[in-house]
């Protein structure tokens, strides 16, 4: 992955220093909402074939989160390249852990009802392609090449025990840390509304993802920590953004974006780490994120 990241940035650079003289700059900072859902399970056995074959499942739902991003895009002739990076504060979010006796979700005998909040998210993005003008410039169509990294860092806290119903408990402060990397192909369509007004529609697919998740579940004292269980499994994604950006000064634009992705990985491992220095390993049945968000900012052009 760090390969995959460096030989991007390279092509990134190159690009963006091609025919320097004739090369139109833009910056752009928006701000926004962002609503995040995660889900993951385990089974009982590494080969999954054991009952149950959902032994556990984790859930974030509502993970409300209010970001900033920031972004550069470099347009050379025919070049376009593109970088960003967006750091968000998770303000509310509600969580659920269930245990299954039974396959497929059957005999909960414990589920627990908590909260998230007060941690962070991050992206990084950074893609290069060639811009074709269709017509005479009403649209513009560029196929991308590039790279992400996403980050989730979950705490759950404020604990409520509802399978049995026992009511609330004290202490919880647990994270899930999660890791999303990948390269992705795109397409990015652009259509001319107005003079110096566009709307454009582009799509990621993300394939060869590395999934990388620590957990640190502190009430467990059988679990080693800070770092309980970790999980590994690889996946794909589909990352959607719709938008527009229209003139507010001589170089200035104002703009809107909504933002809609949705990853799942495949089966891989839970290895978890016992407090008396043993581990064992699991499958990872599944690990699903979706996410949308709606943002408004501006734009500088030179």
């Amino acid at each position: 992955m760090r390969r995959q990241w460096v030989l991007g940035l390279g092509l990134f650079l190159a690009i963006a220093v091609t025919n320097a003289s004739a090369v139109e700059q833009r910056f752009d900072v928006d701000a926004g909402f962002r609503n995040d859902a995660l889900r993951w399970n385990i089974a009982a056995d590494a080969s999954g074939n054991a009952t149950p074959n959902i032994l556990s499942e984790l859930t974030w739902e509502d993970v409300h989160i209010v970001q900033l991003r920031l972004g550069w895009q470099t347009t050379a002739p025919g070049w376009h390249a593109r970088a960003s990076a967006g750091y968000g504060l998770i303000y509310n979010g509600r969580n659920q852990d269930s245990d299954y006796g039974g396959d497929d979700r059957t005999f909960e005998f414990s589920r627990s009802n908590n909260d998230t909040n007060g941690d962070d998210v991050w992206d990084a993005s950074a893609a290069a392609g060639y811009r074709f003008t269709v017509g005479d410039g009403p649209f513009y169509l560029t196929p991308l090449l590039g790279v992400s990294r996403h980050a989730q860092n979950l705490r759950i806290t404020n604990g409520r025990q509802t399978v049995p119903d026992l009511g609330s408990f004290s202490g919880l402060n647990s994270t899930y840390q999660t890791g999303w990397s990948s390269r992705w192909l795109g397409i990015e369509l652009e259509w001319q509304l107005a003079p110096d007004t566009r709307a454009f529609f582009r799509h990621e697919y993300h394939f060869n993802a590395d999934y990388y998740a620590q957990a640190d579940w502190n009430l467990r004292n059988n679990f080693a920590h800070p770092k309980s269980f970790e999980h590994r499994a690889d996946g794909k994604g589909n990352v959607f953004a719709f938008g527009a950006y229209a003139p507010i000064g001589a170089k200035w634009r104002g703009t809107f974006s909504i933002d809609y992705l949705t990853w799942k990985t495949d089966p891989g491992t839970d290895q978890t780490y016992f407090s008396n220095g043993t581990t064992g390993v699991t499958r990872l049945n599944e690990v699903e994120w979706k996410s949308w968000s709606i943002n408004a900012g501006a734009e500088l052009r030179f």
